[in-house]
């Protein structure tokens, strides 16, 4: 009896942790190589919903920063009839832009046209949160952690 309790126990602990919500927070990751211009570093928010729930990614490498979104479960809708590319709508405040995105190779990702890098950095480093929307797919960017980690992907971006 006393084993079918601490089993119990330890299923109750298990479920009520991964059931709690997750600290979400920009991250940095490194990837290496002795040649210095294949270095690769992004920052990265991870979505807070899996399902619906989009992934953004700031890069660097050779000397070029790119913004990508992705999405875990189905594929990006298409810009009207055209396939290549999705509309992405972006609210800071109370302004939004819409911009147009190029669709990558398997419909999950989205490469940001470059006018988008500066427009999300600066909300974001003026510490004000910036909402994107794709089709069924919604995120909000938060600027928690993000000045510290984006300085850290534009200092090993001047290194290369």
């Amino acid at each position: 009896m006393r084993v079918g309790n601490f089993l119990f126990l330890l299923l109750i602990i298990f479920f009520s942790y991964s059931c709690a919500p997750q600290c979400n927070q920009w991250k940095l990751a490194v990837i290496k190589a002795d040649c210095p211009s294949a270095i690769y570093t992004k920052v990265y928010l991870s979505p807070f919903n899996t399902f619906n729930g989009l992934e953004a990614v700031f890069s660097s490498s050779n000397g070029h920063f790119n913004l990508y979104l992705n999405a875990f479960t189905l594929f990006f809708p298409f810009y009207g009839c055209d396939e290549e590319h999705s509309e992405v709508i972006i609210t800071i405040e109370e302004e939004k832009f819409s911009l147009i995105a190029e669709r990558l190779q398997g419909g999950q990702s989205l490469k940001m046209p470059n006018e988008a890098i500066p427009l999300i950095a600066k909300a974001l480093l003026e510490k004000k949160s910036a909402e994107i929307t794709v089709g069924r797919f919604h995120t909000i960017l938060i600027y928690e952690n993000f000045e510290k980690t984006f300085r850290s992907l534009r200092e090993c971006a001047v290194i290369i």
